[in-house]
């Protein structure tokens, strides 16, 4: 005969968990088991800066003003994407001659873009319409760097590529060619110098005459150039800030100050990193440079560099990242760039073979919150800022053709959502001598949600729809470890308070 208390089932206490509130965002860099589960080893396309988890990072139709006049705060729908591949932008802000009372701005801004075809226009930022006029006898197959400069009392464009140097302005009808300048890769405007890397020799810098940047003969009273042979590696971008030009190399950053005078000018060698930099990485953020490197993101104020600990090293580990671009607006920098999701899962743009880049970051440089959007290859950014306006406009690749917009919190790519992911670490939840049950989990949102719990040997998914904004899945799953995976095909969304009902034996 059995005795009864051989016959009795484990005792089973229930605890109520609230299970994450959001805050924290992704962390790859630590192994999960120590992760509490407020982290996630794996999310993209929500936003989390107020611990729900909400719409993220998208791309839609750009947002002009309808008037340039300062009391009209009416904005227009920019759509010339119907009539052109727009592959890259520019601001071109010139000053208005002619203010008066029926006119009062300062400055009549413009929308410099370049086609797929190679093409020029500019558009008026301020407008009722979308005017488009053509830059004539300029095309370029590859994207240029573009300047603004006042040349001969005249605000205008400098337009550089290894393809040659043109200046247009609104009095002209064609670009004109500066025939003796060098084939200009990136360059920037210092104490009225251009300074510039060259295609033809990459540890070169080349500067042009003082005041007139269109000179470019080699001279001890006009342009000319500096080499670089040291360890630190080719040149890939100048940068003017803080009163010196900064040369950023592939392995190091120097210091040029340069002043009116050839014969005063000096090289300080400031940084060597272990790490390849970025070029187009580089970006001048208010009083520091943020720039990506084979080792992460760092921050540079002029002296030191120091690595930013956004704890997604493994992302950017063995990623191919020489097609990045970045801009920086609103206090917050941000990167078109290849990341390593590591996740065999392919979103948006990864279900092509031709993209080159798959993510844009998002960087609060004030609460260095950040955010992923994943699955648009994004492959030229620029910050436009005008009085009434100050917002990032990105370039991508898609089904073989350029498409630009601005970047915002859309969720998706002009209504087309993205799917948002937000993956929990394998957590012991403060029990590490328990078995766990998980029997309910309960979460407040105004979409369906695709839950997946998973253990260390099981998982399970349930499709769940809310009613009144709230989602209740009862089930049971067993495990020494369990997590809790969020995704959603919603372009908005917001998704909050996720709490589990979990039994102990």
């Amino acid at each position: 005969m059995v005795k009864n208390e051989q016959l009795k089932g484990k005792s089973v206490t229930y605890k109520k968990l609230n299970y994450a509130n959001f805050f924290n965002g992704i962390n790859v860099d630590y192994d999960q088991f120590i992760l509490p589960v407020t982290y996630s080893t794996n999310t993209y396309n929500f936003s989390f800066n107020k611990g729900a988890l909400t719409t993220g990072l998208g791309v839609d139709y750009v947002y002009f003003p309808a008037s340039p006049l300062p009391g009209n705060k009416e904005f227009r729908k920019v759509q010339i994407g119907n009539t052109y591949n727009v592959k890259a932008t520019w601001l071109f802000r010139k000053e208005n001659k002619n203010v008066t009372s029926y006119a009062p701005y300062i400055y009549e801004n413009y929308l410099i873009f370049q086609t797929d075809e190679g093409n020029f226009y500019l558009l008026d930022i301020a407008s009722n319409i979308d005017f488009v006029l053509q830059i004539g006898n300029l095309n370029l197959a590859e994207v240029p760097v573009v300047l603004n400069y006042n040349l001969n009392g005249e605000d205008s464009i400098l337009i550089c590529s290894p393809s040659g140097m043109w200046y247009w302005n609104t009095t002209l009808v064609n670009a004109v060619k500066v025939e003796n300048a060098p084939k200009i890769k990136n360059m920037c405007l210092h104490y009225e110098r251009i300074f510039a890397t060259i295609e033809n020799d990459r540890n070169e810098i080349w500067f042009s005459d003082d005041l007139n940047p269109t000179n470019w003969n080699v001279s001890l009273t006009e342009a000319g150039f500096i080499k670089f042979s040291d360890e630190r590696g080719i040149v890939n971008k100048v940068v003017s800030f803080n009163d010196y030009v900064y040369v950023f190399r592939e392995y190091g950053i120097s210091r040029l100050t340069a002043y009116a005078s050839q014969e005063e000018f000096s090289i300080t060698q400031l940084f060597v990193s272990s790490g390849k930099i970025y070029g187009n990485s580089v970006c001048v953020c208010g009083d520091r440079i943020l720039m990506l490197t084979q080792n992460g993101i760092y921050v540079f104020d002029g002296y030191s560099t120091t690595k930013l600990n956004l704890s997604i090293d493994n992302l950017i580990k063995n990623a191919q990242n020489q097609s990045v671009c970045s801009a920086y607006c609103n206090g917050k920098y941000y990167l078109a760039c290849n990341l390593n999701f590591n996740d065999n899962i392919q979103i948006g743009c990864e279900n092509n073979t031709n993209f080159v880049n798959n993510a844009l970051l998002e960087l609060d440089l004030e609460t260095n919150t950040l955010n992923i959007m994943r699955g648009v290859d994004i492959r030229h950014l620029n910050a436009v800022t005008d009085d009434k306006i100050s917002k990032v406009i990105a370039c991508y690749f898609e089904n073989n053709s350029f498409n630009f917009g601005e970047i915002g919190n859309f969720g998706g790519v002009y209504g087309t959502s993205l799917n948002k992911c937000w993956k929990s670490p394998l957590s012991d939840c403060g029990y590490p001598e328990k078995q766990k049950v998980v029997k309910n989990i309960f979460l407040k949102s105004n979409v369906s949600v695709k839950i997946t719990i998973r253990t260390e040997n099981a998982k399970k998914t349930y499709n769940a729809k809310p009613k009144n904004n709230l989602i209740k899945i009862n089930t049971l799953i067993k495990g020494n470890l369990f997590a809790i995976d969020f995704e959603t095909s919603s372009a908005e969304c917001e998704i909050s308070s996720p709490s589990v009902i979990v039994g102990l034996v």
